[in-house]
């Protein structure tokens, strides 16, 4: 090889390790803790379909109903004495039931009501574990029966979360899954959290306040009941602190049509995610997000939403007063181009991401997809408010996106100089 040869293939390593770290430093590092990564599975699969307020009540009560051997759960919070005495019966036929439950919450009545909640269970004979302390906090709500039937949900047990008068309740979206392989996915992150998780003992804390089987009524008219489908979907389990945040971010850009989001709060610290959205708008995705009304949070991504384009909703809640059809907009959702769904406990700040046992399940199934598009469309017409976005001009480039126009125009103008010098030598 002569000098020259040499020389030109030196300037292309040049070149190249001015390009290559472009790959790998843009973007953010993405915790994992426990170690799950992600898988999907591929199958004709049976699915119950339910949300709250409309029916999550009536799903849960018939799901638990059809254990014979095992019910384990995952719970962030309990407080409804409805679901209590379900358990109760249970544990007393001989199903083996354990529950996972975070001791400490955000509030002083949540830690109440679970205290008294976990001494309830313990009473009637129920394995309770409070979680570990490796997560910020365990917030997932999700099920596992008989080892072959997952539910997976964004609310709590709480009287709000899985209301027995459909009329009152908080929205969220929930989802069962009849399939081994998939519930054995989720057995697999229950037996690793069981690992770390305590033993309740009874006697090391309070008992809590009692919960009341007084059953509030509101406003809501219900628009869906539990829809059962048997077809051939795909279905991903979405974990945090694992890899939520890049799934959710993966599925985001996946959007060519439409990218419905129907979530209690974004928080405008999680750039990739904001970025991600205004980016699928930028693209012509047709992009509408529902958020709930009270969070200070959600006033600044909306802010940067509709600056870019995006038309916002406040859903129609408690906050607003009287005659408002939901309690919190409690729902963690996505549709993405009719097609692909997110059912989950993660709400959409760094915590929820990066620190706490969160469990979510993506649906890659039309009718599905359709069943909450429907829920997420009457939300969204019968919103309290709507921020409309801003029309736009095409936006000027990002300074990320300058650097590497710079980086990538210097590289070239390296190989063009070497050519250059290597054709003058010969010609």
């Amino acid at each position: 090889m002569n000098n020259d040869s040499k020389s030109l293939i030196l300037l292309f390593l040049i070149a190249l390790t001015i390009i290559t770290p472009l790959a790998t430093t843009s973007g953010m590092e993405i915790k994992a803790s426990s170690g799950f990564s992600k898988e999907t599975y591929s199958d004709v699969m049976q699915a119950y379909l339910f949300a709250s307020p409309d029916c999550s009540y009536n799903a849960l009560n018939s799901l638990l109903h059809k254990a014979n051997e095992s019910v384990f759960i995952e719970v962030y919070s309990f407080s409804n004495p409805f679901l209590l005495d379900i358990l109760g019966n249970l544990s007393i036929n001989g199903v083996n039931i354990k529950i996972i439950l975070q001791e400490n919450h955000a509030s002083y009545w949540e830690n109440q009501y679970t205290y008294w909640a976990a001494y309830e269970l313990y009473s009637r004979g129920i394995d309770v574990y409070w979680a570990g302390d490796e997560f910020s906090f365990t917030h997932a709500k999700y099920v596992i029966i008989d080892n072959s039937t997952v539910i997976v949900m964004s609310e709590n047990w709480a009287k709000s979360g899985v209301p027995i008068d459909s009329s009152y309740g908080n929205r969220g979206w929930g989802i069962a899954i009849n399939d081994s392989e998939v519930a054995n996915y989720y057995l697999d992150v229950f037996i690793y959290d069981l690992s770390i998780a305590e033993p309740y003992d009874p006697n090391t804390v309070d008992h809590g306040k009692s919960v009341s089987y007084n059953v509030p009524k509101g406003n809501y008219e219900v628009i869906a009941s539990v829809e059962e489908l048997r077809e051939f979907m795909k279905v991903t389990p979405i974990l945090s602190p694992d890899f939520s945040e890049q799934l959710i971010i993966d599925l985001i850009n996946s959007a060519n049509e439409s990218l419905l989001i129907e979530q209690m709060y974004i928080y405008p610290s999680l750039t990739d995610i904001v970025n991600a959205i205004i980016n699928a708008k930028n693209r012509g995705v047709e992009v509408k997000v529902i958020l709930d009304p009270r969070s200070s949070k959600n006033n600044e991504t909306a802010q940067l939403l509709i600056n870019a384009g995006i038309d916002v909703a406040l859903a129609n809640t408690s906050y607003y007063g009287s005659r408002h059809l939901f309690e919190t907009m409690h729902n963690k959702g996505v549709i993405v181009d009719h097609k692909i769904t997110l059912i989950s406990s993660i709400n959409w700040s760094p915590t929820s991401l990066r620190d706490n046992r969160e469990v979510g399940i993506v649906i890659n199934n039309e009718n599905v997809s359709e069943y909450y598009e429907e829920l997420f469309m009457y939300d969204w017409n019968n919103a309290a408010e709507y921020l409309h976005g801003k029309p736009t001009e095409e936006a000027p480039p990002s300074k990320e996106d300058q650097l590497i126009y710079l980086i990538v125009t210097i590289a070239i103008i390296i190989i063009l100089i070497g050519l250059f010098i290597i054709k003058k030598k010969y010609l």
